[in-house]
């Protein structure tokens, strides 16, 4: 029993050091993604802008379906622009520089990406 409990507490800890180490380099990692996806939302919406009334309108019109089916989904599954990055939590309110930002632009990049949906450029 005792040795079940003392493998039990090492596994805990083992976990719960793995996980300290990782979060922030995943919440990192989410961070840069948003930034990128924030890049490309920017190019989608000038490349709609440029063919717009030519024969490539279509294609820029496709690129945007394609791109939007993949990251709105992503938005909604991990509720980023309400709760943000988890390891950028600022005594559990969530409230801290870097996690405002990151709500900040994921709600642009939603924001940008209804508007391209609808056919509307900016």
């Amino acid at each position: 029993e005792n040795q079940l409990a003392d493998a039990t507490n090492y596994a805990e800890e083992a976990e719960r050091s793995a996980l300290t180490e990782l979060g922030p380099r995943l919440g990192q990692c989410a961070s840069n993604l948003l930034t990128l996806v924030y890049a490309q939302s920017k190019k989608l919406n000038r490349e709609v802008v440029a063919s717009h009334g030519t024969g490539g309108s279509f294609q820029a019109k496709s690129a945007v379906s394609e791109f939007a089916s993949c990251i709105v989904p992503s938005l909604e599954h991990t509720q980023i622009e309400s709760i943000g990055i988890g390891c950028y939590l600022d005594d559990g309110d969530g409230a801290s520089p870097e996690n405002e930002f990151i709500k900040a632009v994921a709600k642009h990049v939603r924001e940008e990406l209804d508007r391209l949906s609808k056919g509307l450029v900016m």
